[in-house]
């Protein structure tokens, strides 16, 4: 999975910013959400996301408030966390906007 993802930072780098998230990341980027801009769409990359889930959400929500063009790429090797989380109603962002469909 991680290297597929590398895969695709690689064939498409010059069409979306891609950005991999740690977790100290995960605490810093949402307090700065509305502090930067870029021209292309930033693809956020987090591995491991079933651990960093209520981070991870915080992240999403920030972006999707904000006027940057955002995607995500979450990987995880627990098979059944993203139906869990797609219908999780304590991530209602996640749910809405079909971000695990």
């Amino acid at each position: 999975k991680s290297k597929f993802a590398r895969h695709i930072c690689d064939t498409l780098s010059n069409e979306y910013k891609f950005v991999w998230l740690s977790d100290s990341d995960l605490k810093t980027i949402p307090e700065i959400a509305g502090e930067f801009e870029y021209n292309k769409t930033i693809v956020f990359i987090c591995d491991y996301a079933d651990e960093k889930i209520d981070n991870l959400y915080i992240t999403m929500q920030k972006m999707y408030n904000s006027e940057l063009k955002t995607r995500f790429i979450l990987l995880t090797r627990n098979s059944s966390w993203y139906n869990d989380t797609a219908k999780n109603e304590n991530y209602p962002i996640i749910k809405e906007k079909y971000y695990l469909s």
